[in-house]
């Protein structure tokens, strides 16, 4: 059986590479991609373990952009597969990325702390500002072992009403796909039930993103229908794409692998 996205705990994920592999392994995973959200440091990872003959590793990541055309400012995932894990462009558009994410959740904390004196810089010395995430659970868990539950209830209730005022750091989809090109990899759109859209409206999506350079689209998802399996095969038909299935494992006890029978045998 084949997943070819799972999330690790570079990005939103609970495992780490090395159990990630172990679970491979115990759920007789063949084929395995760790995508990560705008993260390449499991692919990094992957080259220094040993891995088991029975399992081929394809590197992976998950990009969170926007679109500008068809569906202009819609958020759009972009899988990547294969691509050099060394190439300069995509570190460079990765870390920038990075970076704008880690100096707005530094204000946003630096804005909390300066509300609860009870609240120190020190609980936050080993937190990652710009790893992937949503940002209120992150605080929540970080500072959960230094707060007495009333203390901990603040702070939720204050992230509840004050919302972290983001820039938007999202890839542009078309710079995305021409990156991951660029770096010898296949694009790949992820997901596209989640982009609660038409199916007339996906079409002229997948048909414009081909002309970009998409080369694949997330048909076997196991959060999709199998009728809307079916329709993705379809436009994978009709645009000569190539087609990917996964879990999207992130934290379940479920098992790891693509459910939906077409992809159980490939």
């Amino acid at each position: 059986m084949i997943d070819l996205h799972v999330h690790s705990n570079y990005s939103d994920g609970k495992l780490s590479v090395t159990e990630l592999l172990q679970k491979a392994i115990n759920d007789d995973i063949s084929v395995l991609s760790i995508t990560d959200h705008d993260n390449m440091e499991s692919t990094r990872d992957l080259k220094e373990k040993i891995i088991p003959k029975k399992i081929t590793i394809i590197p992976g990541i998950e990009m969170s952009t926007i679109v500008q055309n068809i569906i202009p400012e819609k958020k759009i995932h972009l899988l990547g597969y294969g691509y050099d894990s060394d190439n300069i462009e995509l570190i460079k558009a990765i870390e920038n990325i990075y970076k704008m994410r880690a100096e707005d959740n530094q204000e946003y904390i630096a804005d909390i702390i300066s509300k609860y004196p009870f609240l120190l810089q020190e609980f936050f010395k080993d937190f990652d500002y710009g790893k992937y995430g949503w940002i209120k659970k992150r605080i929540s868990q970080q500072i959960a072992p230094f707060l007495k539950e009333r203390e901990q209830e603040e702070i939720n209730q204050f992230m509840i009403e004050h919302k972290p005022s983001y820039r938007g750091y999202h890839f542009i989809l078309e710079d995305a796909i021409k990156k991951i090109l660029d770096a010898g990899g296949y694009p790949v759109l992820a997901h596209p039930y989640q982009l609660n859209v038409e199916n007339e409206q996906l079409d002229l999506l997948v048909s414009y993103l081909k002309n970009c350079g998409l080369a694949g689209i997330e048909s076997y998802h196991n959060g999709a229908t199998k009728e809307e399996a079916a329709f993705y095969h379809l436009l994978a038909l009709k645009y000569d794409l190539l087609e990917s299935g996964g879990s999207d494992y992130h934290r379940s006890d479920k098992k790891l692998g693509c459910t939906h029978p077409e992809m159980k045998t490939q």
